[in-house]
């Protein structure tokens, strides 16, 4: 297996883990903004310090040595994956049932490849195709819980609009992978994610961030969000972007199994079987890979 392949299953598992914490973290907050502006705070301390001890005084060399171009690629990164994707997310669930919100991943993997194959040629195997297409169809049923389509609200629009930054910010996170350490490449997202949340939660929620207490969960989700991003780059830096997307698809699974045995969720036989195909899915786009 190779280490790409390896970089992209932690991703996930790292993704499914952040799915309940997030969920349980949120619950205990009045705006779930500032729930993530406090793990995007932690991630950036994480990510800092872990640039500083593998750089060590090389640091700072290390950040002047990227070209201004690839600033450019680095800034979107962070502003559209971990900033303006995080925003719309938020507007959309104050007007939205969240149905589209368990989505988002299916969306913007979708996105991702059509994306990837526009703008970076990435050009894979039908076999992928074909499973690919499986795979989106039984995340789909594993978010929703029925056989049905979803009624599509105006906080869903916004969700979904979201995805379209999400999604691009995946095409510049690979752009900038090869020229940019993922550490650092992490540690920029957050950063430039963290002022975008920031701004907004002053200037359109005025919120008193100092005044809002800490929630405790905030530090296992940044902890988690800085293994999943670094992960992610590491993964982009080895494999496409689609077939990292593809494989990260699978953490809403890890999820559902983490809701079923702390939360005592109950989930239909119809998201059990779509999760069984997920995971036979994801196994064989792996081995063919």
């Amino acid at each position: 297996m190779s280490p790409g392949i390896i970089y992209a299953i932690l991703t996930s598992i790292c993704f499914g883990i952040t799915g309940v914490v997030d969920k349980i973290g949120v619950s205990q907050v009045n705006n779930p903004l500032v729930f993530s502006l406090q793990s995007t705070s932690v991630a950036i301390i994480i990510t800092t310090f872990i640039a500083v001890i593998f750089f060590n005084t090389s640091l700072a060399k290390e950040l002047k040595s990227i070209k201004r171009s690839i600033w450019f690629y680095v800034i979107l990164v962070g502003i559209f994956s971990s900033g303006i994707f995080v925003v719309f997310r938020f507007i959309g669930l104050i007007q939205t049932t969240g149905t589209f919100a368990n989505l988002t991943q299916i969306i913007t993997t979708s996105l991702t490849a059509i994306f990837a194959w526009i703008f970076l040629r990435e050009r894979l195997p039908k076999k992928f195709w074909y499973l690919f297409v499986i795979i989106l169809i039984a995340t789909y049923f594993v978010s929703i819980g029925h056989i049905r389509l979803a009624s599509i609200s105006q906080g869903d629009m916004y969700i979904i609009f979201g995805t379209l930054f999400l999604a691009s910010g995946n095409i510049f996170s690979k752009l900038a992978a090869g020229r940019v350490h993922p550490i650092i490449l992490s540690m920029a997202r957050f950063f430039f994610g963290g002022i975008v949340i920031l701004v907004v939660n002053i200037f359109l929620f005025d919120q008193n961030l100092m005044t809002q207490p800490f929630v405790g969960w905030a530090l296992i989700s940044g902890l988690l969000w800085s293994g999943n991003v670094i992960f992610f780059h590491l993964a982009l830096t080895q494999i496409g972007v689609t077939l990292t997307t593809s494989i990260l698809m699978i953490g809403p699974i890890y999820t559902m199994i983490l809701e079923s045995v702390f939360l005592s969720q109950v989930f239909t036989p119809v998201q059990i079987v779509a999760a069984f195909i997920v995971i036979s899915c994801g196994l064989l786009i792996i081995r063919l890979k």
